[in-house]
């Protein structure tokens, strides 16, 4: 899924290390995070926007599921 993870984190001058210490997670997740190569479950996006002080659907596209699953039926 895509989304702005890295942009905001960035705004907010944090690094993926601290993002990820916060989250419970590494720096390599974080990464591959902001590269779309891992969906977080909703609790972890939930907190993911509280840090970054952003709504869900600012920081991720949620659209992009929903034509998937259009296109699947």
């Amino acid at each position: 899924m895509k989304n702005k993870v890295r942009y905001y984190r960035q705004e907010m001058e944090i690094t993926q290390e601290q993002l990820g210490r916060a989250l419970g997670i590494t720096r390599q997740t974080v990464g591959a995070l902001e590269h779309g190569r891992f969906d977080p479950p909703i609790s972890m996006a939930y907190r993911i926007s509280l840090i970054l002080k952003q709504p869900l659907n600012e920081l991720f596209n949620f659209e992009e599921i929903d034509e998937i699953k259009i296109i699947k039926k």
